[in-house]
């Protein structure tokens, strides 16, 4: 069983080490796209405030983003792959999508209407949206890289080290999430107070994003156990929304007191849910106690004496009254005075 385990481990290990280096260099092509979609725009945007908006050149400019939106369309196809993959930075990349999106067209039917001031105003939220994924997505790669390095060391060492490590392998709970994500946002912000800033605090914040994530999937699979009734009594959606809000900030890298707050609501009520679940649990077992009926015990001597008396009368009644009716019913009267 144990070598089983060890083979399963190297297995899962191998796996998730192909798949690193998959996304690895799928946002590597990413980066390099994005960067240069954000360049293009910026040059193009130059060339609108320069260009007479009744002038052949500006229908060429006109055309010239409809291509840009078309290029940005299939970076936007792979991005959606990459976040199916990888779940921590998948609210992340629609949202900025979206934004990356609505603000393409607004800049075409902008050029279209010649509003030349409203037309660079959204291509520049176009570069801002654009820089906003790459640099999520750089700070992303370092991360996989780090952990690719990390297997690599792993899967390269003796037999003892593709065992799995006892406790390290465990998945951590909802609550333990929680409490690791709420003294880390503290630290941060303390830090941040302090004007710290640099890879270290770009670390910290990739890691609590990742944190923020794996709570708002733990409260997804939680939401499919739910009955209807918990589901509202806990808020159970808005509990998701306000993760992913969090998330949001953290990738962003905009740890306010909104996101300790939002963090620190979060944990009240589901500490306040898990109480009242044990309460009701309680009280349950309560009612099911007091429902029995407990038979009452007499006392030994009365219940030998009972015992005696139903002896006799067993035996006056298994024997055959063969008697004249005056002693038979003498008998009966018996019986009846006894019972």
């Amino acid at each position: 069983m144990k070598e089983i385990a060890d083979n399963l481990q190297n297995k899962l290990d191998q796996s998730q080490a192909d798949q690193n280096a998959e996304d690895i260099q799928l946002i590597r092509q990413l980066l390099e796209n994005l960067l240069k979609l954000s360049f293009e725009q910026e040059q193009l945007m130059k060339d609108v405030k320069k260009a007479e908006p009744q002038s052949p050149k500006y229908v060429q400019l006109m055309q010239r983003q409809a291509e840009l939106k078309e290029d940005a369309d299939m970076i936007a196809d792979s991005l959606q792959t990459l976040g199916k993959r990888q779940f921590q930075i998948q609210n992340f990349i629609a949202d900025e999508l979206y934004k990356l999106n609505r603000e393409m067209k607004k800049s075409l039917e902008f050029m279209q209407e010649r509003y030349v001031p409203q037309a660079t105003t959204a291509q520049q939220f176009v570069m801002t949206h654009t820089n906003n994924l790459a640099l999520m997505l750089s700070e992303s790669l370092d991360n996989l890289q780090q952990q690719q390095n990390q297997m690599k060391q792993k899967m390269s060492g003796d037999g003892s080290c593709n065992k799995p490590n006892s406790g390290k392998g465990n998945k951590p709970s909802l609550k333990q999430l929680q409490d690791q994500l709420g003294n880390q946002l503290k630290d941060m912000q303390q830090k941040m107070k302090e004007g710290k800033q640099g890879k270290q605090m770009s670390k910290e914040f990739a890691e609590a994003a990742e944190k923020q994530a794996m709570i708002r999937e733990a409260l997804r699979q939680m939401k499919e156990k739910l009955s209807q009734e918990e589901k509202n009594k806990l808020g159970i959606d808005d509990l998701m929304n306000k993760a992913e809000e969090n998330e949001k900030d953290l990738i962003t890298k905009n740890l306010t007191q909104k996101t300790i707050n939002r963090q620190k609501e979060i944990e009240t009520r589901l500490l306040e849910f898990d109480k009242a679940k044990r309460e009701q649990g309680e009280d349950e077992k309560k009612q099911s106690t007091s429902g029995k009926e407990l038979p009452n015990k007499l006392p030994p001597a009365l219940e030998q004496y009972l015992q005696q008396r139903k002896s006799t009368t067993e035996m006056y009644k298994s024997v055959p009254p063969s008697l004249q009716p005056f002693y038979k019913s003498l008998v009966d009267k018996y019986f009846k005075s006894i019972q």
